[in-house]
């Protein structure tokens, strides 16, 4: 059980995982005229008391706009994954990013136990959903609650998993029912890999909602994935349709392009340049259900190993 408990304090402190000294790198991508507003949003939680929500609007839409729901890594905030999140606003999508518990700015309630960590991004997760009513009157435009996605990085990236069907194993306790809201896809950027009573092959296996899954061939973090082949395990065990890019030289936050901004990169912007198109075709694809978008993974050849590039269970 300790072995256990160490994994999972392992888990969540990959968000600051081999920090070195703070510097100024901008990673907002600079418009002229930007597409997209950004609100933020407070909604009454259970157990922490506010929880507060940024949400990304694309502009003169009149809705209703399909939704992304978006779990950052362990430590992190929601602004630093601008560079994500703010294309798929751009693309015309409600992104609604909660600020959770373990935020380094979050200044409430936290719980006591940090096994408890996952139980209480769920609770943020069911309060979005159950508050999407107040984020439409918050924002001023509608919302398709029939046209909705999971997302996530790191940590984040296994509440995506579990919002779009992954099963805990007994070491993650008691964490609630998934929210009442149909997941049309998932995109789970470096989710953790298998963790002994945790999270394993089985659990995966529960998966329906069609993923698409990415990591990098230097996305190593100790206990978590030793190897970044370890971040495909819920690829491979996904039983319905599942994509897994790989991308040659990332890390697990693309040279700090994502996840923790504050830190020096140097930023892998080719490579994010690569992941950005993947993610906005497949949330066209699966959340929209635009054939030409789906095309793209229909055609991805299928491979029990995955190598650099996208390919399909």
């Amino acid at each position: 059980m300790l072995k256990h408990f160490i994994l999972i304090c392992a888990l969540a402190l990959t968000g600051c995982a081999q920090h070195t000294a703070p510097a100024t790198q901008s990673t907002s991508r600079q418009t002229a005229a930007p597409l997209f507003k950004s609100m933020n949003v407070e909604l009454e939680a259970p157990l922490r008391g506010a929880l507060p929500v940024l949400a990304l609007i694309p502009i003169d839409s009149a809705g209703p706009l399909p939704i992304v729901l978006f779990s950052t890594g362990a430590f992190s905030s929601p602004e630093k994954y601008g560079a994500l999140l703010e294309p798929w606003a751009e693309s015309g999508y409600a992104v609604l990013a909660p600020l959770h518990v373990d935020a380094e700015r979050w200044t409430g309630a936290r719980p006591k136990d940090q096994r408890d960590g996952l139980k209480w991004r769920m609770n943020d997760m069911r309060t979005l959903v159950a508050g999407l009513s107040q984020v439409e009157a918050q924002i001023g435009i509608d919302l398709d609650e029939s046209r909705v996605a999971a997302t996530g990085h790191s940590f984040g990236a296994l509440v995506a998993q579990i919002l779009g069907g992954a099963k805990m194993g007994p070491f993650a306790g008691d964490i609630g029912a998934r929210p009442d809201l149909p997941i049309a896809a998932v995109i789970a950027v470096s989710p953790p890999g298998p963790i002994p009573d945790y999270i394993d092959a089985a659990g995966w296996a529960q998966m329906r909602a069609p993923q698409l899954l990415s990591t990098g061939t230097i996305d190593i973090v100790p206990m978590m994935a030793p190897q970044w082949q370890a971040h495909l395990a819920g690829h491979a065990a996904h039983s319905g349709d599942s994509w897994a890019l790989v991308l040659e030289g990332v890390d697990h936050y693309f040279g700090n392009i994502i996840g923790r901004t504050e830190y020096p990169g140097p930023p892998q912007s080719d490579q994010f340049a690569q992941l950005l198109p993947y993610t906005k075709q497949f949330l066209n694809a699966f959340v929209r259900d635009r054939p030409a978008a789906l095309k793209a993974f229909n055609t991805a050849p299928q491979s029990a190993e995955p190598m650099v590039g996208l390919s399909r269970n």
